[in-house]
């Protein structure tokens, strides 16, 4: 500890001609401490560099002189910093730019399944957490509260620091298993009205014969059952039904065009702690229809995310035209919209068919009128109280 204190502070061995008895005897009486003397011919000693002025002074009272012979430690290992004043106010600099980075959320990790990062990133902000906020104004509870009142289907979370990073984990509750349609007590109504034509009953009881004529959502199958170990089933089949139905689709005979004409802007930017530092000199386009696309990628260095965000915007003209559609066209592409709607339902036949077209301010309407046969019976749950 004593030669690291003194080459903290510096040290000098130095050469006497004279008498070496007398200045020790001068050195010892002002309190100057010497060390490594040595005897001889070329008589020398050591002596803190702080101290080397008290001793020129106890050599002018010994009537001796002194050579500086070798100077060593810290103050003349730095000495070269006096003349370049940048290195020390950089070196200030960098341990008040350290501390204060540190004292910083350099960025968030979020943990967990279900909901995008994207929605929690953004309720983040609103909650009181961004990068490049203090680690002291970080409320870590009341964001928790925030989140949570913000996505109520998580049922735990948490939100701490490690470093400069906030870490965020939470679970979504787990809901309640939804009782397999062939297990949950239900029956079987009317979707539209029509009249019967047959009945298949699977489960449960019908309340409706061929030839009846049902409304909309008029029971057809019961699952509640007198006879059987259970007096409530899920309740099964098919109502098959002669119905009238209406299907309509409309189309505008001009369409809009929007094709690429290969012009192109690329705008790239540096975001630290949500800071945008522009690095190009292109504007947003401002004459024509721009569509921009945005690609944003977090610096990382050892698996550690800095809070540095790389942003490329990429922006392209669009040409923006009109087509007129033939009637043929529009007709067809309405029929097909049509016999889209016609598949979605259940065991669907076409009986009779009438079509009719209307054209009104540039739209097409197609209206078609049917006569059909289909499965009209639907799920209705048995509420249990």
């Amino acid at each position: 500890m004593v030669g690291f204190f003194r080459w903290v502070l510096g040290s000098v061995r130095f050469g006497i001609k004279g008498t070496p008895e007398r200045l020790y005897t001068q050195c010892a009486k002002r309190g100057v401490i010497l060390w490594g003397i040595q005897a001889g011919e070329s008589p020398s000693a050591w002596i803190e560099a702080g101290q080397y002025r008290a001793l020129r002074e106890c050599a002018r009272r010994a009537g001796c002189r002194v050579k500086l012979l070798q100077k060593t430690g810290l103050p003349f290992r730095t000495a070269w910093m006096k003349r370049r004043k940048g290195v020390p106010v950089g070196f200030v600099l960098g341990v008040f730019l350290l501390a204060f980075l540190s004292s910083r959320v350099w960025n968030i990790e979020i943990e967990g399944t279900g909901i995008p990062q994207e929605a929690i990133r953004a309720a983040c902000g609103e909650a009181g957490l961004w990068e490049g906020i203090g680690k002291g104004q970080l409320q870590p509870h009341r964001v928790q509260q925030r989140l949570m009142q913000e996505f109520p289907e998580i049922s735990w979370m948490t939100v701490n620091t490690r470093g400069s990073t906030a870490e965020i984990r939470y679970t979504q509750g787990v809901q309640k298993p939804e009782m397999p349609e062939n297990e949950a007590p239900g029956n079987l109504q009317a979707a539209v009205a029509g009249q019967v034509v047959r009945v298949e009953v699977f489960a449960g009881e019908a309340v409706v014969q061929p030839g009846d004529v049902v409304l909309p959502g008029q029971l057809l199958v019961t699952g509640t059952v007198e006879s059987g170990a259970s007096p409530l089933v899920h309740a099964d089949g098919k109502v098959i039904a002669v119905t009238n139905r209406t299907f309509t689709a409309s189309i505008p005979l001009k369409q809009e065009t929007r094709t690429l004409s290969g012009k192109q802007v690329l705008r790239r930017s540096i975001r630290i702690f949500g800071i945008p530092i522009p690095l190009t000199f292109s504007t947003v386009p401002l004459e024509g229809t721009w569509e921009p696309t945005q690609k944003a990628t977090w610096l990382r260095i050892n698996g550690n995310t800095l809070p540095v965000l790389w942003v490329e915007e990429l922006w392209e003209e669009v040409l923006v035209g009109e087509k007129e559609l033939t009637r043929q066209q529009a007709e067809a592409e309405l029929r097909r919209q049509i016999l889209t709607q016609q598949e979605e339902l259940s065991e669907f036949q076409v009986l009779e068919q009438t079509e009719t077209f209307s054209l009104s301010q540039g739209v097409l309407t197609c209206t078609v009128q049917v006569k059909c046969r289909e499965n009209i019976a639907i799920q209705s749950e048995i509420l249990i109280k």
